[in-house]
């Protein structure tokens, strides 16, 4: 289905057809001439199938939600010249493999491999699956027998397969990492290192694997560890490690790798979470000392001196601005004045909020 440049999207949704002609465009326009399979619905099920497609340089990913449906890549589809692998990852509903006379069912999280060079059936019920594709050749250089390990379940509590969703997740919800081609040729490989860490790796190709794609992945579950537990005061790289079954050393490498630290990071991210709250006008009637707090700092002049320091203006400077945008009888409709800082801090010490 080659899409044209190493960042190609498509997306395809069979809502957006007339209503009559929904099957026979998905079939004939999206499963024949896309994806190169034949799509068949279950007859009891309303039909539906929509799926975002992205392009990078040596992969491709998807993410589709279907109604009750089959795709299947017969003997006579085969002619396009497509050797890819497909690892399907089974993110909602149940899903059924079959290829090479093995068959296998998938729960929510499981994964299967499947070889785009044998006919197949991938069977669901209303279903989403994330999807990536990589060519049989970069497979080969990290797994010794690929084939093998096709039509094998993957259960969804398997180490690599965890992160390698979480991964996919950042770059999905943030575009982590696609800014520039560069960029976007990191990200694809360190999907592909998680792919092949997922269906078995060779000791070498592990090992180097090891040194990008689960290092990139494992930051990222870091960094999702700390997002959920910002505001908590009992944040450190210790509890971070606990809760991740990592070492703090191992921690401290990731960060250092981005010429930063865990202590740094967090700060900075406190930082911006408590700059948001005050810019935004539905925490208007919030005092900026509960700000502080729910940001994850527990001592106000900690909080005031680092906070001026990295916006060059005071959280009552960002928070009086953040007001005289929307008028200048902000103020007065909230029915009181701004926090003072001083006696706010009076609060928060005679409170005994920790540190």
């Amino acid at each position: 289905m080659g899409l044209p440049t190493d960042f190609a999207q498509l997306q395809f949704s069979s809502s957006e057809l007339p209503e009559r002609d929904r099957v026979s465009i998905s079939r004939e326009v999206f499963g024949r001439k896309v994806v190169h399979a034949e799509i068949e619905p279950n007859p009891d099920d309303p039909f539906y199938l929509h799926i975002a497609m992205r392009e990078l340089p040596g992969l491709r990913t998807h993410v589709s939600t279907v109604s009750g449906l089959s795709f299947k890549r017969t003997h006579d589809l085969l002619s396009d010249g497509d050797d890819d692998f497909a690892l399907l990852i089974n993110m909602a509903g149940a899903s059924a493999a079959a290829q090479l006379g093995r068959e296998t069912s998938l729960g929510p999280g499981d994964a299967v491999l499947l070889s785009h060079t044998e006919p197949a059936t991938l069977a669901h019920r209303t279903s989403k699956v994330a999807g990536i594709l990589v060519p049989r050749t970069t497979l080969a250089s990290f797994v010794d027998d690929p084939d093998a390990a096709a039509v094998q379940l993957i259960p969804q509590d398997t180490d690599a397969l965890r992160l390698l969703i979480l991964y996919l997740g950042a770059v999905q919800e943030s575009g982590l990492g696609l800014h520039t081609p560069d960029l976007r040729r990191a990200v694809a490989t360190h999907i592909q290192d998680l792919v092949a860490l997922t269906i078995g790796a060779t000791r070498d190709g592990a090992a180097i694997a090891a040194g990008r794609g689960l290092r990139a992945a494992r930051l990222q579950a870091v960094k999702k560890d700390i997002f959920a537990n910002l505001a908590s005061p009992s944040l450190t790289e210790a509890a971070v490690a606990r809760r991740l079954n990592l070492s703090p050393r191992y921690i401290r490498m990731l960060f250092e790798a981005e010429d930063t630290n865990f202590s740094s990071f967090v700060l900075a991210e406190r930082l911006a979470l408590a700059h948001r709250s005050l810019s935004d006008p539905r925490f208007r009637a919030r005092k900026i000392i509960d700000i502080a707090f729910e940001s994850g700092f527990g001592d106000l002049s900690y909080f005031n001196r680092t906070f001026k320091r990295r916006f060059n203006a005071s959280p009552s400077e960002i928070r009086h601005a953040s007001l005289c945008i929307d008028g200048p009888n902000a103020i007065d409709a909230l029915g009181s004045p701004l926090p003072d800082e001083d006696a706010s801090q009076e609060y928060w010490q005679g409170n005994g909020v920790p540190e």
